[in-house]
């Protein structure tokens, strides 16, 4: 049987968005695709080389939105800029080559070491809730409160000079995250220190976080830590280490969203309580109180009917005057009467069917509006949408991401492709669904087995990336083979053969 090869580099990266990442098994290969690694296939065929693709998954904020928190990753040494601050009347702080700069919208002022700066390259600024502004520099942290510098270092509680990140809570208390040391919290009297040691996941702390709910994140050399209260939580899966689906990889800051939906939850709760009331119809004791008027309201003008009568006995010089004052009182007894019978009659019928339906009409506004603020709320945590490797992460926390914005790439190696090109003449050997088998140099006596889930209906120019300038005008047929990959000992970018013709 004849036997040739064609020699095929694939492109060893393929980025695949979430929704579509997954591959189409043709019905008749499933049961193919749980019994691969059981078969043993033995060539007869067709070989062709490619090379091991991995299936990357491209993860994005569908709304955008800060970060949050990094519950996944390693944190590389790439520069995010120049630090800034904004003081809450509109000033602004901004790290400057030797110091710090201060602009108010009209004029800048600079401030160096001679002005009373403690270092001479600032990476973090802050403002605390005084209006005082924190500078992080390789010296030590610095605060400034418009007439006065005071300087701070490991001498008074630092966990380390250089200071990379600063963030300030809403009860005064300042956060450092240092250069090996650690974390540092100063409440205004008291130092505290926490390290590795403490189960921060590293001491190198590049970015602090403080959320709505009091606790505080500290993205590290070592991955991501959250302190709440004195309970840490460590996050850090690194690059390159295993992910499971559904795993949060990160969270963006929805806070503004979630007081909206508290909001929400309240009107939708008042709404629901007025619809109950209405539905439940008058009570006894609302049906007593009504009748107990009703009766006070008869008596009332009975006893205006008997003044009226009195009034007509009255001596002829004060009877059209008196007759008058005592129908003026009737007439009013009659009109609270009668206002009070409407009632009774009104709470005996019930709530009118219109009042009802206004009532339901804003209940289920109110119950969408709350559905809909949830639903963005959930979007604000990316999950992995498989069991991979986490290869890289794009965003860290505080940073601003876009609607649709890739944000991290986990890849799925528990199953593999390798793109192969047949000319015309072989693509027989090639059949959707069929069994192939794949061997790749790293492991020379071990075969594994595949499945061929596509083939091209159009033919093209062999890929640039193949071998030779003569293979390279050859017209083929893009081929694609699934490899299934459970104990990943299979890498992306191994070139492999494939060979067609085989039977399990």
């Amino acid at each position: 049987m004849r036997r040739s090869t064609i020699v095929v580099l694939a492109s060893a990266l393929i980025i695949l968005i979430v929704v579509a990442y997954f591959v189409s098994v043709p019905e008749a290969g499933q049961q193919l695709l749980v019994d691969l690694e059981l078969a043993t296939p033995v060539a007869r065929g067709y070989t062709v080389m490619g090379m091991l693709e991995a299936q990357f998954i491209s993860l994005s904020a569908e709304d955008g939105g800060r970060v949050k928190s990094l519950p996944i990753d390693e944190l590389t040494e790439e520069d995010l800029g120049w630090p800034v601050a904004m003081e809450p009347d509109g000033v602004m702080w901004m790290a400057i080559e030797g110091g710090v700069s201060r602009f108010d919208g009209k004029t800048s002022v600079t401030y160096t070491l001679d002005d009373g700066l403690g270092g001479y390259e600032v990476e973090a600024i802050a403002v605390d809730p005084d209006g005082a502004v924190w500078f992080g520099t390789e010296r030590g942290a610095a605060r400034y409160d418009g007439e006065m510098w005071i300087n701070y270092t490991t001498e008074d509680g630092l966990g380390a000079n250089r200071v990379l990140s600063i963030a300030a809570a809403s009860d005064g208390v300042m956060w450092f995250g240092t250069d090996g040391g650690g974390v540092t919290r100063f409440d205004g009297e008291n130092w505290i220190t926490y390290n590795t040691d403490d189960d921060l996941a590293g001491d190198i702390v590049r970015s602090i976080l403080l959320d709505t709910e009091g606790a505080v994140w500290f993205d590290t050399n070592g991955g991501v830590s959250r302190l709440d209260g004195e309970t840490w939580d460590d996050f850090a899966v690194h690059e390159g280490e295993t992910i499971s689906q559904g795993e949060i990889v990160m969270s963006l800051d929805m806070s503004f969203l979630e007081a909206q939906r508290d909001a929400a939850q309240a009107r939708c709760q008042a709404a629901l309580a007025g619809l109950e009331m209405l539905e439940a119809g008058p009570r006894e004791v609302d049906l007593a109180v009504v009748q107990a008027a009703v009766d006070h309201s008869q008596a009332v003008l009975e006893g205006a009917l008997q003044a009226l009568e009195d009034a007509k006995d009255t001596p002829r010089s004060v009877r059209d005057e008196q007759v008058a004052i005592a129908q003026a009182g009737v007439d009013q007894a009659q009109a609270a009467l009668d206002a009070t019978e409407a009632a009774l009659v009104a709470l005996e019928e019930g709530t009118a069917e219109n009042e009802l339906e206004a009532a339901r009409a804003a209940v289920n506004a109110a119950a969408a509006e709350l559905a809909q603020l949830e639903d963005q709320i959930s979007r604000g945590e990316i999950r992995s949408p498989v069991d991979g490797v986490l290869l890289d992460r794009l965003f860290f926390p505080g940073e601003l991401t876009l609607p649709g914005w890739p944000v991290a790439t986990v890849a799925d190696l528990n199953r593999l492709e390798v793109t192969v090109y047949l000319p015309e003449s072989d693509l027989g050997w090639a059949n959707v669904g069929e069994l192939v088998q794949v061997s790749v140099d790293a492991y020379p006596d071990r075969i594994f087995n595949g499945l061929v889930i596509y083939i091209s209906d159009r033919a093209e120019f062999t890929p640039r990336n193949v071998q030779t300038p003569e293979e390279r005008v050859i017209l083929v047929y893009e081929v694609r083979v699934l490899i299934p990959n459970p104990g990943r000992a299979l890498k992306p970018g191994l070139p492999a053969d494939v060979t067609f013709g085989v039977s399990p």
